[in-house]
């Protein structure tokens, strides 16, 4: 992931122009973005500090957040539960012609154990 925010910050156009837009799942990750892209990007995170990962409630704020997105950076491996039913919405169809790009560190690291699906939770969530 920090490759990746690092090449699209480097292969963005002079600090004239507008900042990318990044929204995140995660304030972890959004955190991470800030650091990394510093002033060239406008980061954004869905969840707060405090929130489950597992249990944020979509609202339809949401929405307009994620639909100005360039790029969108989730874990991935059913941790946060609620993005499918975020990208699921009536508006999936403008968001994925607007958004650029979606990151999942899960597809870009090996993980360590495979989630395990079982009664809705994962290993991950059961531990």
């Amino acid at each position: 992931m920090l490759t990746f925010l690092a090449f699209l910050v480097t292969a963005t156009p002079p600090p004239t122009a507008a900042p990318v837009k990044v929204v995140t799942t995660l304030s972890t990750y959004a955190a991470i973005a800030r650091e990394i892209t510093g002033d060239r990007a406008s980061v954004t995170s869905i969840a707060v500090g405090n929130e489950n990962p597992h249990y944020v409630q979509p609202k339809p704020s949401f929405v307009p957040t994620l639909s100005s997105a360039d790029l969108f950076v989730t874990t991935g491996l059913d941790l946060e539960l609620w993005v499918p039913a975020l990208l699921g919405s009536v508006a999936f169809v403008q968001l994925r012609r607007t958004l650029q790009r979606e990151v999942q560190p899960a597809r870009i690291c090996r993980p360590l154990a495979a989630p395990i699906q079982s009664a809705g939770m994962t290993a991950a969530s059961a531990a």
